[in-house]
């Protein structure tokens, strides 16, 4: 940048000068006429309370049960569901030393293979020509427990072979 040594040379005041637009653009807005960040933020994790033994599988069987009783009250509307839409997903299934935790009945692991056995069967329900895999890690390593198919009782079967195998590990 050349340094302007002469009185001659014109000063140009638009170099220097940074426009700040103090409106903000209206996409962050809040619903209260605020910013987002300036809105109150919801805890989810407050809403889980240990019991008395310092567990909180209580507190989940009890968020569970309420969201199988919404599941059942409300009525089946097909017709948000998009049919038609091939989907691959591939699901990981952590398989390490925390997963043996028994804060879940009968241990992190079990409850949580169960609930991707109804995942994988609701899943096809919503999507029947999509594909899932089925990926397990432990000791930093990944193994595939079942290919991409569109059979979920492939799937299923390789999760319920996962029940009694040894956790071993970090997950990656």
């Amino acid at each position: 940048m050349a340094a302007r040594n002469s009185s001659s040379d014109p000063v140009d005041d638009d170099d220097d000068y940074i426009d700040i637009d103090d409106t903000g653009p209206e996409g962050l807005k809040g619903a209260d006429g605020g910013y987002a960040w300036e809105e109150e933020y919801k805890r989810s994790w407050d809403a889980i309370q240990e019991d008395d033994s310092g567990s909180i599988q209580s507190a989940v069987k009890h968020m569970s049960e309420q969201q199988l009783r919404r599941k059942r009250q409300r009525p089946r509307d097909t017709s948000a569901i998009q049919r038609g839409i091939i989907r691959h997903v591939a699901v990981v299934v952590d398989q390490s030393d925390s997963m043996g935790i028994k804060d879940m009945h009968p241990s992190r692991i079990h409850a949580a293979l169960a609930e991707l056995q109804a995942f994988v069967g609701e899943f096809f329900d919503q999507n029947p020509i999509s594909q899932i895999a089925v990926i397990a890690t432990k000791d930093g390593l990944a193994e595939k427990l079942s290919d991409l198919s569109g059979n979920p009782v492939d799937h299923v079967g390789a999760l319920a072979d996962r029940r009694n195998r040894d956790l071993a590990g970090d997950p990656s």
